[in-house]
C-alpha cells in the first residue's frame, strides 16, 4: 500500500525520517470541494451514529469518495477543509472551528479518498476495550485481539506498524527512547511489547500515511 504524512502523525514522521525522508509542497484550496449545500443529501449525519473511524470511514467521508464530491464544513463534524499535497499525495485536511486539522485524507493521484488518518483525539476507533484515541497508551493497541505487526517499506527503509480490523496503529516517536527507535527501522523484527512502556498512540488511519 502506497501512502506519507501530516499534522497529529507529524511526530511519527520524524521516526520516518530517521529512517528516509521527503518535502512537502502546497497546493490551490478551495476550488476542490464542493458547496456543503450542493452535498446536503450526502452529507447529513446521523445525529445518533458514533463519528468514530472505521476501515472504510469516518462519518460522511468514505474511502474512494471522490475528491471534488467532499463537503467544504459539515455541521457538526468539521468546519473546513484545506487542500495540500506531498510528494506521495494530495492531502485533504479536515479542521476544527479554531482551524486545527481533526483528520486528514490522502488521495494517491487518483482523485479519490484512499487513506484517513486521526489527527488528534477529537475522534477515535471503537474496539471491544472501549476507545483508542491519538494519545492513548501504545499497550492498549498491542492488547487488542488479532492485533499484528507489519513491515512498510520507505524507499531504501521502512518502519514497523500494527494493524487491526483494517485500522493502522503507529506510536508516538516524543520520548520514544533511542534502542525502540532503532528497532521500529529493523524489518527482521519488530519491537516487542515490553519495549512499549510510556510510549503513546501517535497514528491512527485506515492505511499508512505513504
Amino acid at each position: 500500500m502506497k501512502i506519507t504524512k501530516l499534522m497529529a502523525w507529524s511526530v511519527l514522521l520524524l521516526l520516518a525520517a530517521s529512517c528516509g525522508s521527503g518535502n512537502s509542497k502546497q497546493a490551490d484550496t478551495d476550488s476542490a470541494f464542493i458547496d456543503s449545500a450542493e452535498m446536503k443529501e450526502e452529507a447529513i449525519l446521523d445525529t445518533e451514529a458514533a463519528l468514530t473511524l472505521t476501515a472504510d470511514s469516518i462519518g460522511c467521508i468514505h474511502i474512494g469518495m471522490p475528491i471534488d464530491r467532499i463537503p467544504q464544513t459539515v455541521d457538526g463534524f468539521y468546519a473546513s477543509t484545506v487542500l495540500d499535497s506531498t510528494p506521495d499525495a494530495q492531502t485533504v485536511s479536515f479542521n476544527d472551528a479554531n482551524g486545527d486539522p481533526i483528520f486528514t485524507a490522502y488521495d494517491f493521484m487518483e482523485s479519490k479518498v484512499d487513506v484517513i488518518a486521526l489527527n488528534n483525539s477529537t475522534y477515535g476507533v471503537s474496539t471491544p476495550d472501549g476507545d483508542l484515541r491519538i494519545g492513548y497508551d501504545f499497550s492498549k493497541v498491542l492488547a487488542l485481539p488479532g492485533v499484528k505487526s507489519e513491515w512498510q517499506g520507505l524507499d531504501d527503509t521502512g518502519t514497523w506498524w500494527w494493524t487491526w480490523h483494517g485500522l493502522w496503529f503507529g506510536p508516538d516517536e516524543a520520548g520514544m527512547p533511542e534502542q525502540l527507535a532503532t528497532k521500529m527501522c529493523d524489518s527482521k523484527r519488530p519491537p516487542m511489547a515490553s519495549d512499549f512502556a510510556g510510549i503513546k498512540i501517535g497514528y491512527i488511519g485506515t492505511g499508512t500515511p505513504y
